[in-house]
């Protein structure tokens, strides 16, 4: 039982009740147990409208999507295959606009994941191919999920479980060894390519594959429910980076997760020195209705602090350079994350909600979503509102309400 437990660790999202993930992506609760062999499909269908801070249109876009999901096991166990892929198409007007010059469409394929991998014994295992290779157990902000970067192709949400679930796995070879009560894992991703490739079905191997780098990292069951993890991460010339995960449940209600690394990392702008720490913390509490609530505090010193920050958001060319620096990162020094999520809190429907605060400039972003769930699909309408001015960490999000159609084959 331990080694697949852990092995779930480590290849997905490493949270001890991870089912609490409030925007999960849904069609994941459909996946039984992997069979042999096994196809999961799915296909979209959404309706969005989008306001843009400042704009005098609202523009609305419509989305289909196609997402596949293939596992094969020989009958020994020993050999297996993944494969995890989605092929997105956009396309959109401004309301009361319907000439071409008003029109964007788009198609784009996320190879997400594509490996084999050979079990040795129960202990031992190599895998190959492209992984998602996903760090952390903290919800919104993973200062451990080195291999996050620029890695989403196709954004189709701002809920940071959807981002990390959509982005392009990094081409690797990775060991594992499996104890009853700890895993050891050791991963190498090698250099393919610094150029971008946006045609529709390319690879795009300069998102997740532009240098050299390896991870280390080492998990041992405590006790009692909870879990600690370690890792040592280096990427070609730049400062190695130190991990730290904590989590587990202080009683029958109350989780408790932490999540740190440390590591110098260039300060903005350049040559104005290095900082090293990262942290987000946080607390979950189940009530019996259910309804299960998530309070995070993030922290970033690579970050900018309040007054560096709202220079840098009055000058748009060097805010969008900055921004484009830390993808995957914190881009401010300090955020709330609160989260509340209600798993069948009405027969056959899911409700979840995401709040997201920033420290520097106040600025806010609330994400709701209501699911209607059935055995072939599921209907969801999703909101998101982000007041705050253009110029601001949420605020140039902007707001958008969408109604989605998922279906099952």
């Amino acid at each position: 039982m331990w080694p697949l437990l852990y092995l779930s660790l480590l290849q997905s999202d490493p949270l001890p009740g991870a089912d609490l993930q409030a925007f999960a992506l849904a069609d994941q609760s459909k996946a039984g147990a992997a069979t042999p062999a096994d196809w999961q499909l799915s296909a979209e269908a959404a309706l969005t409208t989008l306001g843009t801070p400042g704009a005098k249109q609202q523009h609305w876009q419509n989305r289909l999507a196609l997402d596949s999901r293939y596992s094969q096991t020989s009958d020994d166990g020993s050999l297996y295959l993944r494969w995890n892929s989605r092929i997105d198409h956009f396309g959109g007007n401004s309301f009361g606009d319907n000439s071409a010059e008003g029109s964007d469409s788009t198609t784009m394929m996320s190879w997400k994941e594509l490996y084999g991998g050979y079990r040795w014994n129960d202990s031992w295992q190599t895998e190959f191919g492209r992984i998602n290779q996903k760090n952390g157990v903290a919800r919104g902000f993973n200062p451990t999920d080195f291999f996050a970067g620029a890695a989403v192709r196709a954004q189709i949400s701002q809920q940071p479980a959807v981002l990390r679930e959509q982005r392009l796995g990094s081409l690797m070879l990775r060991q594992q060894w499996l104890g009853d009560a700890q895993a050891l894992t050791f991963l190498f991703s090698p250099k393919l390519s610094t150029e971008a490739d946006d045609a529709p079905l390319a690879f795009d191997w300069a998102r997740t594959n532009n240098t050299d780098r390896w991870q280390f990292s080492a998990e041992q069951q405590l006790g009692s429910g909870w879990t600690l993890g370690l890792m040592a991460y280096q990427a070609q010339a730049q400062a190695r980076q130190y991990g730290l995960n904590l989590s587990g449940a202080l009683n029958e209600r109350w989780l408790y997760h932490l999540e740190a690394a440390s590591g110098n990392q260039p300060r903005w702008p350049a040559g104005t020195g290095s900082s090293t720490g990262r942290i987000a913390s946080g607390f979950s509490y189940s009530l019996a209705l259910p309804l299960t609530l998530t309070l995070e505090w993030q922290y970033d010193e690579a970050g900018l602090n309040r007054q560096d920050w709202l220079e840098l958001l009055q000058q748009p060319a060097l805010w969008q350079q900055y921004l484009q620096q830390r993808q995957g990162q914190q881009p401010t020094r300090q955020a709330w994350l609160f989260q509340a999520h209600s798993q069948q809190w009405s027969a056959g429907f899911d409700w979840s909600a995401l709040w997201l605060h920033d420290l520097q400039d106040n600025s806010d972003m609330l994400l709701t979503e209501l699911t209607w769930i059935k055995p072939e699909y599921d209907m969801v309408l999703q909101w998101q509102w982000a007041p705050g001015p253009r110029r601001s960490h949420y605020g140039a999000v902007g707001s958008q309400l969408q109604l989605l159609l998922r279906y099952y084959f």
